[in-house]
């Protein structure tokens, strides 16, 4: 199981923000899982994966969160913490959501499918049962859909056009982290809401950064059904909110 934990320590007068630092800890445990997990594991180790990645690109890309980071303070305040009424009017953050599934989907390979009877697909005979895996992972990286690809760039799903286009529904096949069709993922509706709070809330009330002596960000992935840092991701947050008590 993945995981999120902070551990509050003094930060000392001395340092930049002030008051009390925090060490975050995430990381993801085997991406294959135990049988039996069901839908309830399946989606802790995804939401835990994108958890970790909003940390990391958080500090990767700070400066493109500037914009993030002030349409939050206009909306909720340095004086509140995020709730789920707020998220609605935040479209950058909508943006840079959907820009962090696109570079950093936790499951590359989507669901794995199974034909019921033989079919043809572009050309190609697919026997009954055979196992069919979507290489979204590749999907969401080419050059003749994204320009620029590899950059993170949340600013390319913005606009009322490109909003209709590329949402979650899986109609466009050039973007549809939670899969598409029948077998579209359940909880949807749940990740949506959840992972967009809980980007909100990470961008508002932190400062992220690395621990005192780290140079550069670990970007080595380890493959597998369910994907993982190679190594546990650390970073130090520095509380941003005026009052303390709201951290409690």
């Amino acid at each position: 199981m993945g995981f999120l934990c902070l551990r509050a320590r003094d930060a000392g007068s001395g340092e930049s923000g002030g008051g009390v630092r925090a060490e975050a800890a995430g990381s993801q445990a085997d991406g294959g899982g135990a049988p039996g997990e069901g839908l309830e594991g399946d989606g802790c180790r995804t939401e835990m994966f994108t958890m970790v990645m909003n940390v990391f690109m958080s500090m990767l890309w700070g400066g493109t969160l500037i914009g993030a980071h002030s349409k939050l303070d206009m909306v909720v305040g340095t004086d509140a913490v995020v709730e789920e009424s707020h998220t609605s009017k935040l479209p950058y953050l909508c943006a840079v959501m959907k820009e962090i599934l696109r570079l950093h989907l936790a499951l590359l390979l989507l669901v794995p499918h199974c034909p019921s009877e033989p079919t043809t697909v572009a050309g190609y005979a697919v026997p009954k049962d055979s196992r069919i895996f979507v290489n979204v992972w590749a999907i969401h990286r080419d050059k003749s859909v994204w320009e620029d690809p590899l950059e993170f760039k949340p600013e390319r799903f913005l606009g009322e056009e490109k909003k209709r286009r590329w949402d979650f529904s899986g109609n466009d096949f050039d973007y549809f982290p939670f899969g598409s069709g029948r077998r579209i993922c359940a909880g949807i509706a749940m990740a949506d809401k959840t992972f967009m709070w809980s980007l909100a809330t990470l961008v508002h009330s932190f400062d992220w950064g690395m621990r005192d002596g780290e140079e550069g960000i670990d970007f080595e992935e380890k493959f597998g059904i369910v994907l993982k840092k190679a190594r546990p991701l650390v970073a130090v947050p520095t509380f941003k909110l005026a009052r303390p008590e709201l951290y409690e």
